[in-house]
């Protein structure tokens, strides 16, 4: 389904009027009509926040789409896919039936809303410094995966994190890799084992990230692969944070 369309099909706005017409607050004593108009109150609040962050969500990808081209704008269409994937998840019940917004919980909206301004931020991000020629700066992939990356000649210095999954598995790992045409190269080996190691690819204007043999490095339901997006510079102390972290790397 075009990503636009799933925003639209599952938006809050008819969802919110539903919850205020079947609150049935009037067959209430007053102790409990009050609280439970403030019950009310509260998710409607949480409901109208959401539609619109949903709205905003919708222009940055239309803003994307727009303007990507090529590779660039299939990778993109292939997030989009991820990302309603990824929703549909959030959105099913224990049963796998689907739910809509006025179903879920408090928290569970709020937390929603959070992860939909983090993906119109990415997506912002994405297209204000994809033309950048400066590998140097903060990449993320919109799905918890991020590194901080400065480059020096042939060698690209990196400090690379994430947080997957429901329960947030985490990882990290930091290195130098080797450029070479439009691939760069980690490899690390201790004991004599099965290196690991990370290829990044360069698809302007992503990068993107294939690793083998990284399970030492994160939490079972994490992991580093996947294509990014520059979407901040860096600091001069940011690069000397890396330039630091990494100066005992091969």
């Amino acid at each position: 389904m075009n990503p636009l369309k799933f925003l639209i099909r599952y938006g809050t706005t008819s969802l919110l009027l539903c919850t205020l017409e079947n609150v049935g607050l009037l067959s209430q004593p007053a102790g409990e009509t009050n609280s439970l108009s403030s019950e009310a109150e509260s998710k409607a609040s949480l409901l109208r926040e959401l539609e619109l962050r949903d709205q905003r969500l919708a222009k940055a990808t239309e803003r994307a789409v727009q303007g990507l081209r090529g590779k660039g704008l299939n990778l993109f269409k292939e997030d989009c896919k991820n990302w309603a994937n990824w929703r549909k998840d959030f959105f099913s019940d224990t049963a796998g039936q689907l739910r809509e917004a006025s179903q879920l919980s408090d928290e569970e909206i709020s937390t929603w809303t959070e992860e939909v301004r983090r993906r119109t931020s990415w997506i912002h991000g994405l297209m204000d410094h994809r033309n950048h020629q400066d590998l140097t700066g903060f990449w993320s992939d919109g799905g918890g995966g991020y590194f901080s990356l400065v480059e020096q000649g042939d060698q690209l210095h990196f400090l690379a994190s994430c947080a997957r999954g429901p329960t947030r598995h985490l990882g990290s790992i930091q290195g130098v890799a080797k450029r070479s045409g439009a691939k760069a190269i980690f490899s690390i080996s201790e004991n004599d084992e099965e290196p690991t190691r990370l290829e990044f690819s360069f698809e302007k204007p992503w990068i993107v990230l294939n690793c083998t043999n990284t399970g030492a490095y994160h939490g079972n339901a994490a992991y580093f692969d996947g294509h990014y997006a520059k979407i901040a510079p860096l600091s001069t102390e940011e690069r000397q944070v890396v330039l630091k972290a990494t100066q005992q790397q091969p």
